[in-house]
């Protein structure tokens, strides 16, 4: 991923692409609802702002760029989509987690990770969740996700979100602050 990144021009100003992101060992996390009830409470406006993965790795400099100018305007977290065409999971340079990764870990803005399920059995899942928390990543939107007409699903473990969620929490516990879009059933 550094080398795609450090192959085009990237701006930001936050810290050296070679570097981890400089947290303090005495920073304690606080989960996403936890500053959402905070923010509610007090009457203070706040937003997130949402990406979808690009299809080429100039087009991540791009959106880095862009989303390290977003930073000024200190949005509460950012989300970003999980993006089958770019095989969300992986470390392609224009999957959705690398995506996650740079938000958080360059840009240094709490993101949140969009992970359907539909598509994926409970081993896919577990293996697509360590690597999101390899990353940092402590923000999950829960959702079954789209079935294309080309998919195979028969093998899937979870047919709605609310088994995907239940699943999260029996193998993390509270460890991901875990958000849905659902539907009643």
């Amino acid at each position: 991923l550094m080398a795609s990144l450090e192959a085009v021009e990237l701006k930001t100003t936050r810290h050296d692409l070679n570097s981890s992101p400089k947290k303090s060992t005495d920073e304690i996390y606080r989960p996403l609802i936890d500053r959402i009830k905070e923010n509610i409470s007090s009457g203070r406006r706040f937003f997130s702002l949402e990406f979808f993965p690009p299809h080429t790795p100039e087009g991540l400099i791009n959106l880095l760029n862009r989303v390290d100018i977003f930073a000024n305007s200190q949005p509460l977290f950012v989300d970003v989509t999980w993006v089958m065409r770019s095989d969300p999971a992986s470390e392609k340079v224009t999957s959705s987690s690398s995506l996650a990764d740079c938000v958080l870990n360059f840009c240094l803005l709490d993101t949140m990770l969009h992970i359907t399920s539909v598509q994926y059995n409970e081993k896919t899942v577990l293996s697509n969740l360590e690597r999101v928390k390899k990353i940092g990543i402590r923000n999950i939107l829960a959702l079954r996700g789209d079935i294309n007409d080309d998919a195979n699903v028969t093998a899937t473990d979870f047919q709605y979100a609310c088994q995907l969620v239940q699943f999260i929490r029996s193998h993390y516990g509270d460890y991901f602050t875990i958000c849905v879009a659902g539907l009643y059933l």
